[in-house]
């Protein structure tokens, strides 16, 4: 974690943010998250999927109500674990604006009289894992989530502490919260990349697929395959349309998948999936890119790296622009 102006260390740092002042003088901070780690495994997918294989937990939400969500309890407690070392940094710019703001007086103004509105703009970007930490620390900065339980007495001031200042941008992101509805998230799919399908509900899901299909044996392959795409076509459909979206994960925010074109090397094309989104884009993501479930294909493991989401975004033609550069 280092600011802007220090020299980065990419290789030893899991997450860098920077701060790039601009025409307000509430500035803004920049958070960028990785997961890639060179000198251990936890970037490949065994571990993924292992931190993704856990039970969701039920966490109350920042309300007068008795209204709950469903979260990924690993990724939830890094959540936390960001915003407390983000803070540190967060706390130094507040302090040094109050020095500055009251040279004149003789006392500073106190912290907690501070807005949400008056503090520094907050953008987080992540991938893989890091995209859901990233997703659920802006939903707790806005004050949607509780901060994880902890012994520190004010780490309850983080949840809302950026409210309607934050938001993510998350590539490659796991299913790691529900029964939310935000607009400052942005969650980006690529293609048949497995980690945005993976979550407890639909591994167990695929761990059943895969013991119904060996006890099959070589007779039953065929008609096993045939039951089991007809299958994942009805938990598609009901999953999409289920009025209990709050029982398992989803992707977090506003939802973009990305169809990379295979032939010539084409311009990708883009659909907003999932949330309150219906009609033939709803069927299309259930039925045929079967996000609900995890997708088995060749390309599951080679679409979630980082240099496959940069091609497939920037191959993406947006209707009604063009490119005029050539």
């Amino acid at each position: 974690f280092a600011q802007e102006e220090a020299d980065d260390d990419s290789d030893s740092a899991e997450s860098k943010s920077s701060t790039q002042p601009t025409s307000s003088q509430r500035g803004r901070f920049i958070i960028i998250l990785s997961d890639h780690d060179a000198s251990s495994s936890k970037n490949d997918l065994p571990y993924i999927i292992s931190t993704l294989d856990v039970p969701p937990i039920r966490v109350k939400l920042n309300r007068q109500s008795n209204e709950m969500a469903s979260v990924s309890e690993p990724l939830y407690r890094l959540a936390g674990t960001l915003i407390r070392s983000v803070g540190q940094v967060i706390d130094l710019n507040d302090k040094k604006e109050e020095v500055s703001d009251n040279e004149s007086d003789s006392e500073a103004t106190n912290d907690t009289q501070k807005q949400p509105s008056d503090r520094p703009a907050i953008h987080i970007v992540g991938h893989s894992l890091s995209g859901a930490v990233g997703a659920l620390a802006a939903n707790i900065l806005d004050g949607r989530l509780p901060m994880p339980s902890s012994e520190e007495t004010s780490a309850t001031r983080w949840s809302g502490f950026a409210r309607d200042r934050v938001s993510a941008l998350c590539l490659g992101c796991p299913p790691c919260m529900s029964g939310i509805e935000v607009d400052f998230v942005t969650s980006v799919i690529n293609g048949d990349d497995i980690v945005p399908r993976s979550s407890y509900r639909t591994l167990q899901r695929l761990y059943g697929r895969t013991e119904r299909s060996i006890k099959g044996g070589i007779l039953g392959k065929g008609v096993g395959w045939m039951s089991d795409a007809a299958r994942l076509t009805v938990t598609g459909l009901t999953s999409g349309s289920s009025k209990k979206k709050d029982a398992h994960l989803a992707v977090p925010g506003r939802v973009y998948l990305i169809r990379p074109r295979r032939i010539g090397g084409g311009s990708s094309s883009i659909h907003e999936v999932g949330g309150s989104i219906g009609g033939r884009e709803n069927f299309r993501a259930a039925v045929l890119w079967q996000l609900n479930d995890v997708l088995l294909s060749k390309s599951l493991w080679k679409h979630h790296s980082q240099s496959s989401y940069i091609r497939s975004l920037d191959r993406v033609q947006l209707k009604g622009f063009s490119d005029d550069t050539d």
